[in-house]
């Protein structure tokens, strides 16, 4: 997370909203929705150009850990699903 989503999520998970990256501490403000499974496809094929797949680049072993913490984020915030 600190070494790829930290420039546009923020080093909290917060988000940019001027760059169109979510706060996933929220995640009703997830476009795609918040699943664990949900997650994963956002991350591992990336968004509609705005969020980079990451599938290529960290290797599914590091996507399914990257959905994990996404997701531990908005669970932390007693707010998901």
């Amino acid at each position: 997370f600190a070494a790829n989503c930290v420039a546009c999520h923020g080093p909290e998970g917060k988000g940019t909203p001027a760059m169109g990256a979510p706060d996933l501490t929220h995640p009703q403000a997830f476009i795609y929705g918040s699943s664990f499974a949900q997650l994963q496809q956002t991350i591992r094929y990336g968004r509609q150009g705005q969020m980079p797949a990451q599938a290529d680049i960290q290797g599914n072993d590091k996507v399914h850990l990257l959905a994990a913490y996404v997701y531990s984020l908005a669970k932390s915030t007693g707010t998901s699903e």
